[in-house]
């Protein structure tokens, strides 16, 4: 082989080397990217969670106190047995 030839060679090694760093840094750069997005991710959902549970413990409150309003007014309009015995209307209607 003659000189040129292991140059050249060396060459194409020392460039083959430099990329295949590139290529590790890149692939460590990557890797540590999708564990961010992996760790927004969850915290994402945790937040949406605890939004959720909020949620359904202010339905259930505002269900509860449709219930309470409810069962007052009804109640409140339910007849006594007073009415039953009188008339509300004027005799001479």
């Amino acid at each position: 082989m003659a000189m040129s030839e292991i140059t050249a060679l060396l060459k194409l090694k020392t460039e083959g080397m430099a990329d295949f760093k590139k290529l590790t840094r890149a692939t460590e750069q990557y890797r540590k990217t999708l564990s961010d997005i992996s760790d927004i991710r969850n915290e994402a959902l945790k937040t949406i969670d605890a939004e959720l549970q909020q949620t359904q413990k202010l339905t259930e409150i505002k269900r509860q106190e449709y219930e309470a309003t409810a069962l007052a007014c009804l109640l409140y309009t339910s007849p006594s047995p007073r009415d039953r015995t009188r008339s509300r209307m004027p005799s001479s209607a």
